[in-house]
């Protein structure tokens, strides 16, 4: 007899949390606000507004899926940018120009008015939200 698990189910119905924390961390502007820098818990969490309990847990779960890099122990680390995302999430960054699809729904926090000036920002000249199955939709920009 095989061994049965919940293991795929599991996998596959979490696979949002890494997906969430990504875009968690894109809306208040992490990456732009590292930029080249490297910045405390404490100086990140006060440049972005995130209440201090986000700090470091939120932060070193952005270590743990790749997205930061952290520099030393305790409350005076420094987290900074991966070169992937000094090169794709950091808003100033030229390498800004590709075409980026970001897809939303109900358990993501983001809006139509969210996406549209966020690419805005980002200097997207148009963008386009597309309604998938359910209240599902894809944001799509293009420079």
């Amino acid at each position: 007899m095989t061994d049965i698990s919940p293991a795929r189910i599991m996998e596959v119905g979490m696979a949002f949390w890494p997906a969430k924390v990504l875009l968690s961390a894109v809306k208040p502007g992490v990456f732009t606000t590292l930029g080249g820098d490297a910045k405390t818990g404490a100086e990140l969490t006060d440049a972005i507004g995130l209440h201090k309990r986000a700090n470091p847990d939120f932060f070193d779960t952005l270590v743990a899926l790749r997205f930061l890099e952290r520099d030393g122990d305790g409350p005076d680390s420094r987290y900074r940018n991966t070169a992937e995302t000094a090169l794709f999430l950091d808003k100033s960054s030229p390498a800004m120009s590709l075409n980026m699809l970001v897809e939303f729904g109900d358990a993501f926090d983001f809006s139509g008015a969210d996406f549209d000036g966020w690419c805005r920002d980002a200097g997207f000249k148009r963008t386009e939200i597309i309604h998938l199955a359910g209240p599902a939709s894809a944001g799509v920009a293009y420079k």
